[in-house]
């Protein structure tokens, strides 16, 4: 009987051990640039390349969408570079709009998107999505790095109601008012001006950060606004699904 009881708490340690485990994606990275006429692409991606279908197969397909590859993300060695199509600048439309008879001569445009893992817990994955570019004839080039975070086996990043069980509107104004007074809000470049909504919301291990586009809280030169408050700042407001997985972030 002793030996048939050791037997078994091994077989139950092994398969603790193994459900920890059974959800974690191993990364690579991969990358490719092109260039057609006078316009420069360069995608890099750090892809799933390992882990269970249920979990890898969801990212996979948020990665298609986010950088358009029309389903080609999957083709070939390199995903990055099937991915990649390079977008020709229209020579004789530059020609017709810039009287010019030699497009070149207005330079190159660009542009350059890096989708960055950063982090996963048990349940979920955290990406960056890096994108910068230039327009020709432009006045300046443009950046963004949102961040999303996945519940594994789901192709679309947590949204504000899989977060929050209050209406909107109501936890934009309690944010506006947290911010005023907020010390992890760097007014130099962080929320200095009113808002009247978040482009991005998403846990981390030091709070919820909330984050916005380019000029939309400050100055162009600030880039996409983070705003991290403590969870404490939060208590009872959260879904029966965020509380589940907050002990992952919140340690």
């Amino acid at each position: 009987m002793k030996k048939f009881s050791f037997v078994v708490l091994v077989l139950l340690i092994v398969s603790a051990y193994a459900d920890g485990l059974r959800d974690s994606v191993a990364i690579k990275h991969f990358s490719a640039g092109a260039r057609c006429n006078h316009h420069l692409a360069y995608l890099a991606i750090d892809y799933p390349v390992g882990g269970p279908s249920s979990v890898v197969e969801p990212i996979r397909d948020w990665m298609d969408s986010v950088v358009s590859c029309n389903g080609h993300i999957r083709d070939g060695k390199n995903p990055a570079k099937t991915c990649l199509e390079c977008v020709a600048e229209n020579d004789e439309s530059l020609k017709a709009a810039f009287e010019v008879d030699d497009p070149s001569v207005l330079g190159n445009s660009y542009d350059s998107t890096w989708v960055v893992y950063r982090s996963q817990t048990k349940s979920t994955m955290t990406y960056e999505v890096q994108a910068t570019g230039y327009a020709l004839v432009a006045a300046h080039g443009w950046y963004n790095s949102p961040t999303y975070v996945f519940m594994k086996g789901e192709s679309y990043p947590l949204q504000y109601y899989d977060i929050f069980a209050l209406p909107k509107s109501v936890m934009t104004r309690y944010v506006r008012e947290v911010a005023r007074t907020e010390p992890n809000n760097q007014h130099d470049c962080g929320v200095k001006q009113g808002f009247s909504d978040f482009d991005w919301i998403y846990p981390t291990s030091k709070g919820l950060g909330f984050q916005w586009h380019t000029y939309a809280v400050n100055c162009g030169a600030c880039g996409n606004v983070v705003l991290i408050l403590p969870y404490e700042r939060f208590r009872g407001m959260f879904t029966k699904k965020f509380y589940e997985i907050l002990p992952e972030f919140a340690k």
